[in-house]
């Protein structure tokens, strides 16, 4: 019978000694949470690093310079297409404007003066011609080939003064910047 209390004792250390080598080795508790069964989206949270990058990226440029004078949107907010986003100011391009204008008003004057030169030029050549007809001893051939020289270049200077009214002229662009697409304004550079 001691011979058994004596085995039954090793054999309880024993296990005993094994067990809590096993506990020690794991002490890893498992996170158990109970909650009532019901229907719901599932939710995972992941850590991990990495980039995010947006499915369609678009950089919005404007067609003009100048210094931003007002800013509608800051970073992160989602905005609409057709929706204020900056405003550049636009004094380069008054001025721009102004000095068109009167680039055309300069050429509309010389487009005058031309107009009159020629008319006056075809008056003269008539008269030469007139005169050469009715007596060739009035008039040299060299005077009749001035006048109509005269209305050439008077021909020539109208169509070119034409030319310069007709140019295209620089339209003032809108310093307003507005948004082409639906998303997210993510990122403000100016410079």
């Amino acid at each position: 019978m001691k011979l058994s209390l004596v085995l039954m004792v090793l054999l309880v250390s024993i296990g005993s000694v094994v067990a809590l080598t096993a506990a020690k080795k794991n002490k890893k508790a498992v996170e158990v949470r109970m909650e009532e069964v019901g229907t719901r989206d599932l939710v995972s949270t992941v850590t991990a690093s990495g980039t995010i990058e947006p499915e369609t990226k678009v950089d919005i440029l404007s067609d003009i310079q100048g210094r931003i004078t007002e800013i509608a949107v800051k970073e992160g907010d989602m905005v609409k297409k057709g929706q204020f986003l900056l405003q550049i100011d636009a004094a380069l391009y008054q001025a721009a404007v102004s000095r068109s204008e009167a680039l055309l008003a300069s050429a509309q004057s010389d487009l005058i003066r031309s107009r009159a030169n020629l008319d006056q030029a075809e008056r003269a050549l008539k008269r030469a011609k007139d005169l050469q007809a009715s007596n060739t001893s009035l008039i040299s051939e060299e005077a009749v080939e001035q006048a109509e020289t005269a209305r050439d270049v008077a021909e020539a200077n109208l169509k070119s003064s034409q030319a310069q009214v007709d140019q295209p002229r620089p339209a003032c662009r809108r310093p307003r910047t507005t948004c082409a697409r639906r998303g997210w304004w993510l990122q403000s550079r100016a410079g």
